[in-house]
């Protein structure tokens, strides 16, 4: 099943159980003037809209608390990767030095 079907799914389940948001459903009876026919229809609608703006902004917030957890790992890593580099190349320097001061060509 698609995730927009999964949606639907929740939304008409949650109606049929009467777990309705009373806002979302007077916002509904607006937009269908009233008529109490469509007015299931629209709530549904408007909810699966609404979970999906919710799905959006958590995975907002779970992205921002991401960068802010990985920034300064991540910077952590580059400055010890740095260091372990610098480390290297001085020994692979002292190596090449001490070789070409026992006149070992390279």
């Amino acid at each position: 099943m698609a995730r927009d079907e999964q949606l639907y799914e929740v939304a008409t389940t949650e109606f049929s159980k009467g777990k309705i948001d009373r806002g979302l459903l007077a916002k509904a009876r607006v937009l269908v003037a009233g008529e109490e026919q469509a007015v299931e229809w629209k709530y549904v609608e408007l909810r699966v809209q609404q979970m999906k703006a919710d799905k959006i902004s958590r995975y907002g917030k779970a992205s921002k608390d991401a960068v802010e957890i990985i920034a300064p790992a991540l910077g952590r890593f580059i400055w010890h990767f740095g260091k372990t580099l610098a480390l290297a190349i001085l020994i692979l320097g002292m190596i090449v030095g001490a070789l070409s001061f026992f006149g070992v060509n390279i």
